[in-house]
């Protein structure tokens, strides 16, 4: 079963949050937490997956994102500081006390597994896995990411010059983010020359850092950047290569895409239940989920 609620943080602000609750609960809580661009409703069908498998599943909209969009008073006052230490800490907090005994687990996508560690509440998760979470940095930045970063750069420009363009260049991405996440880019250790890492060192869980290779900032220098950070979690990564597939059809291979319903999902539910997967090769599991 799916219901929305709304959860107000502890600075006055509504998220809009979905709950997915199994028939017969395994007694585990997986909260979402979207990558930037991306809507709760994306990951929609991850979610009610997990849920058939007994998991509580919590998906949610950042302020200024989605169904929490109207609730930020200003976007270009919204920071990504925001999104992890008030949004992502609310709703750890509120899935802790709606549902006591049960383990907590996080799936971070994107921008979300870099932020993750600024969450007061982090220490409360279980285990973690990272998809294609990686330090935003020019250094560590492949040549596609740098081309990226550089994309990134003009559309600030334009944003600050021609009034209005905004909201077409980066639409579901609040200004204040795309600006605060491109100052990140700027120094070689990212965020963290803003930040302390004190969170993501008190996190002692397991985590699993997942990425596909055709993403251009979550290459395996910038994914070893941000684990390291986890200085006292178990830590292991799954580096997947691209398929054929992907590249004939242009597609960008994203964990949420139905494809990966029969191998990558069914291997995430059962890591979650701290059974130890993942022992086929990275590859074959891609070329089976590309091609459904």
């Amino acid at each position: 079963m799916k219901d929305k609620i709304v959860i107000k943080s502890r600075d006055g602000t509504e998220l809009a949050v979905s709950r997915f609750l199994p028939q017969v609960s395994n007694y585990t809580v997986v909260i979402i937490a979207p990558a930037l661009g991306r809507r709760q409703k994306y990951y929609s069908r991850l979610a009610s997956f997990f849920c058939k498998k007994g998991y509580v599943v919590f998906t949610f909209d950042y302020r200024g994102v989605g169904r929490s969009k109207k609730q930020a008073a200003h976007r270009k006052n919204v920071s990504l500081y925001q999104w992890a230490s008030i949004d992502l800490d609310t709703v750890i907090l509120s899935a802790k006390n709606q549902f006591p005994g049960h383990e907590l687990v996080g799936l971070a996508h994107g921008v979300s597994g870099e932020v993750v560690g600024l969450a007061p509440a982090i220490p409360f998760f279980s285990r973690l896995v990272l998809a294609d979470a990686a330090l935003s940095s020019w250094a560590l930045a492949n040549r596609q990411g740098r081309l990226r970063l550089l994309m990134a750069y003009f559309r600030k420009v334009a944003c600050r010059w021609l009034p209005g363009v905004s909201s077409c260049l980066i639409s579901n991405i609040p200004i204040g983010v795309f600006r605060e996440w491109l100052s990140w880019s700027r120094y070689p250790n990212g965020l963290f020359h803003y930040y302390p890492n004190t969170n993501y060192q008190k996190l002692q869980a397991p985590i699993l850092s997942i990425h596909f290779s055709e993403v251009p900032l979550s290459g395996p220098r910038a994914a070893a950047a941000l684990l390291e950070q986890f200085a006292n979690a178990q830590c292991s990564e799954w580096h997947l290569p691209a398929s054929g597939q992907s590249f004939k059809t242009g597609r960008r291979q994203c964990l949420y895409k139905k494809r990966f319903k029969k191998v990558l999902w069914e291997q995430l539910a059962m890591w979650m239940q701290g059974e130890d997967t993942f022992q086929q090769s990275g590859k074959h599991l891609l070329e089976i989920g590309g091609n459904q």
